[in-house]
């Protein structure tokens, strides 16, 4: 026979089962809810990790950097140290510089490297140089100092500016300019000339004792190389001076004889250009052209005319005005 369930029974066997699974169905949301919120938490966690590794990554490569930089810096002043030592050395035993004078060299290069940027190997070459050409004491230190200057602004290399600097001071010391009137003097023909400024110390010390021994002043010497490194290079223009000053040195017999059909000689010739070497050459070339006389046979040599050419004429007042700019800086 068939058991039979009460209806009422049913009905709340059905109700408390559906409850049980409603109270599971909230617990087990919640778990996954909080499941959930742990995994983001995790997440975090291993970005905050990388974050921090790749920070730390960074430190480590900028510390090894700093480190690298460190060692090559010291390896740097050790060695500018060492070479600064030998050119002391090489000065105290090639130059004769004693033991006393070489330690207040020391001290003053010492100041005028942290004022000027060179390194104190470069200065002590620049001594080298400077004492070998026969400077001492304050003398010698202004030339150094005077030297670096120039290299600081472009001259060129310590040693280059150095040389052609005692070179100018030893050749015209009558003139009682300092050294640091002539650098002046050397960066106003850079700025006036057109030229690579290390040239000037490369080319300058081929005319400087030519110059010096027509009568030229230091001024006109400079104001000439400028201008015609406007026309020429750098080494034609120093070539071309040494051509017209060699004449004007050592003139021919052909050149007497033209300079007497100009109504001039050779002695007149050298006492206008000591007053004023342009004025001279723009003069016997308005004489030349008036008479009829061919100025190749004063100046034989094709550079030495050429330079002639190039600093009257036309271009005789631009030459002017250079001349007049160095005069300026000196005074």
């Amino acid at each position: 026979m068939a058991r039979t369930v009460p209806v009422g029974a049913v009905s709340v066997g059905f109700v408390a089962n559906v409850s049980r699974f409603l109270s599971g169905s909230r617990a087990a949301r919640k778990e996954l809810t909080t499941y959930r919120r742990s995994l983001r938490n995790v997440r975090n966690e291993i970005r905050r990790q990388r974050r921090a590794l790749s920070r730390l990554n960074r430190d480590l490569t900028r510390n090894a950097a700093t480190t690298l930089g460190i060692a090559l810096g010291v390896r740097q002043v050790t060695q500018n140290f060492r070479e600064f030592d030998r050119s002391l050395t090489r000065t105290q035993a090639l130059v004769g510089i004693s033991a006393e004078s070489l330690g207040t060299f020391r001290g003053e290069l010492e100041e005028i490297s942290k004022s000027s940027g060179k390194s104190l190997a470069e200065l002590g070459e620049g001594l080298f140089f400077i004492t070998s050409a026969g400077f001492r004491g304050a003398e010698a230190t202004e030339a150094i100092e005077a030297a670096a200057q120039g290299s600081v602004i472009g001259l060129g290399e310590m040693r280059d500016v150095a040389e052609v600097l005692t070179g100018v001071m030893a050749a015209y010391s009558a003139t009682g300019k300092d050294a640091l009137q002539i650098t002046a003097e050397l960066v106003a023909t850079a700025r006036l000339g057109r030229f690579e400024t290390t040239a000037l110390a490369q080319q300058l010390p081929r005319v400087t004792s030519l110059a010096q021994t027509a009568g030229i002043e230091t001024e006109q010497l400079l104001a000439a190389f400028a201008s015609l490194t406007r026309v020429q290079t750098a080494e034609q223009a120093a070539t071309g001076i040494r051509g017209l000053l060699s004449a004007i040195i050592k003139p021919s017999t052909q050149a007497r004889e033209a300079l007497q059909e100009l109504g001039s000689s050779v002695e007149d010739f050298r006492f206008r250009i000591e007053q004023d070497l342009f004025a001279a050459l723009q003069f016997l070339r308005q004489q030349a052209d008036l008479v009829g006389v061919d100025l190749g046979r004063i100046f034989r040599n094709v550079e030495g005319f050429g330079a002639l050419i190039n600093l009257t004429g036309d271009r005789y007042n631009t030459t002017v005005d250079i001349a007049r700019d160095l005069a300026r800086v000196t005074r």
